[in-house]
């Protein structure tokens, strides 16, 4: 809205206002002009592409390089497509290309769009790492063998989805208590905290509330 208003009280003015005749005749800011769509066209696609290099926002000096860039790279267009396009001789031929590349480019994207990505990249390759549940014989063989069962036999019992701790024979300081969902949550604690030994007290359906009867066997080793 801002920008749209903006515009039109410039255009306005005329082109006698000050502004008009000092900062926007600007030789600079008239060049800008002069390439400013194809400098918006590129700009966009190089920083888009740093993104997905990166897998993340890019850093400040790549994203002055990506501008950077993309002005050398739409003065180009500016200067070999489109004042030829523009300003150069005007017959049917051109006419139809452009329209049959208008056409093909449209099919192009429409097939993609169809089967989901072109199949020669890499990106577009489905791999199955784990068939059915992901991943879970390979989280209980790790949490197995990183990490110690309760030392409580009892717990070990109660437990039907797991019952570790960090630390073999310490006093637990942090216990994660709940469902499969809370169980998921130990490893990254336990490794991230390693100087504590963290416990983890899994059932199965259960909501890690103090009400909830099928936890009611934890309350005895507990001080609150």
């Amino acid at each position: 809205m801002f920008p749209t208003l903006g515009a039109v009280l410039i255009i306005s003015a005329g082109a006698k206002a000050w502004f008009n005749r000092v900062i926007l005749s600007n030789r600079v800011l008239v060049w800008f002009g002069l390439i400013s769509y194809p400098l918006y066209l590129w700009h966009w696609s190089l920083l888009s592409f740093a993104h997905i290099l990166e897998y993340q926002r890019p850093s400040f000096e790549i994203r002055i390089v990506a501008v950077l860039i993309s002005i050398v790279l739409a003065w180009l267009t500016y200067q070999l497509i489109e004042k030829p396009i523009r300003f150069g001789k005007q017959d049917k031929v051109k006419t139809v290309a452009l329209l049959v590349l208008m056409i093909v480019t449209g099919l192009l994207g429409y097939h993609c769009y169809k089967v989901d990505g072109l199949m020669f990249r890499s990106a577009t390759e489905r791999v199955i790492l784990n068939e059915g549940e992901i991943g879970n014989d390979i989280f209980d063989k790790y949490q197995n063998e990183k990490f110690s069962l309760c030392t409580s036999l009892d717990l070990q019992k109660e437990a039907t989805l797991g019952c570790f701790q960090s630390k073999n024979n310490e006093q637990v300081k942090m216990a994660v208590i709940g469902d499969s969902h809370a169980a998921h949550l130990f490893l990254g604690l336990a490794e991230e905290l390693d100087d504590i030994n963290v416990a983890s007290y899994s059932v199965e359906g259960s909501l890690p509330i103090l009400n909830n009867k099928r936890l009611s066997f934890l309350f005895p080793f507990f001080r609150y």
